[in-house]
């Protein structure tokens, strides 16, 4: 999510359909993920032929030429965002080690040349991987039973529970990077791209600006970020 924060400059083509746009989001997400520009056959496991090759014929229109060429900002920015945390990791070890040689207790407060800052983002760090660790700990993954039982409960048509299972299945129970935390979520988000897909997007944006919001923030919630 760090690289979205900074780099939504990327997402601002203004002549993009709906489709187009929510399907050019999905590739640099996926780029993101991949930390490399994804093969032809990934990108078409993503979205549909017809929308890439749509794609592609706008962005020559622009300065960015064609997808490729984006894509391989998107690992350029990958990197830094990846440089930037390995450099705070590094920079959170060094701390420690000294709290450590100082008050031969690394987890005693820091009393010289540590800032607050740094110690509020270890806590925040270590927040993080606590909840991470009862996320894990927590989330069982369904049976196809269960999936097909709440599919009907829920009177959700457009979703083929084999599919569905047999694609979290492979992937073990992930979104993008994530654990997943909430399987029915999951289900509900993926009827909704299908019906999406279905009818087609007819949503009307005030700016590009407001559509790539709108965009990221629905991948968001659909990958726990």
């Amino acid at each position: 999510m760090d690289w979205f924060k900074v780099k939504v400059k990327h997402c601002l083509y203004s002549e993009l359909t709906d489709r187009e746009m929510a399907a050019w989001i999905k590739l640099m997400a996926l780029t993101a993920q991949l930390e490399k520009v994804p093969s032809e056959k990934q990108i078409l496991q993503l979205i549909r032929r017809k929308t890439y090759t749509q794609l592609n014929q706008k962005l020559l229109k622009t300065d960015a030429k064609d997808t490729q060429n984006v894509l391989k900002k998107v690992v350029e920015d990958v990197q830094n965002v990846q440089r930037k945390k390995q450099q705070s990791k590094l920079k959170i070890a060094k701390w420690r080690e000294k709290q450590k040689d100082v008050t031969g207790n690394k987890d005693k407060a820091v009393t010289s040349n540590v800032t607050g800052q740094e110690k509020r983002r270890e806590e925040k760090r270590r927040e993080e991987e606590n909840l991470v660790y009862r996320e894990s700990r927590t989330f069982s993954p369904p049976s196809i039973d269960e999936v097909k039982k709440y599919l009907a409960e829920k009177n959700i048509t457009n979703v083929n529970p084999e599919k569905f299972y047999s694609y979290y299945e492979s992937n073990g129970w992930k979104v993008g990077r994530n654990k997943m935390k909430d399987w029915r979520a999951a289900i509900t988000a993926w009827s909704a791209r299908e019906g999406d897909e279905k009818r087609g997007s007819t949503r009307r944006y005030s700016s590009p600006v407001d559509r790539t919001v709108e965009a990221v923030q629905e991948l968001a919630d659909e990958y726990g970020w």
